[in-house]
């Protein structure tokens, strides 16, 4: 991840994982910080899309030196026949 990025709810996804995977906690002990449930932070780990968004910027947040803006951006191009 770098300063500038922009991530798709896929890499959005796979930072988090990163993030816990690097961070050496345990999933049970970073639900307690962020103060949610074990089962909420395992859903966001696997799983991408807007409904997953909010926890795992709050997981990027706590875990490196980033944090994620609030709004997804999309780019739209023209369709090639």
């Amino acid at each position: 991840m770098r300063q500038g990025q922009y991530l798709d709810f896929e890499t959005l996804r796979a930072e988090a994982e990163t993030a816990v995977e690097k961070s050496g906690e345990t999933q049970r002990a970073l639900a307690a910080k962020l103060g949610r449930g074990e089962s909420a932070l395992s859903q966001a780990l696997r799983n991408k899309g807007a409904r997953y968004a909010r926890l795992q910027r709050e997981i990027i947040a706590l875990l490196t030196d980033y944090e994620v803006a609030s709004k997804p951006t999309f780019r739209v191009a023209r369709k090639t026949s």
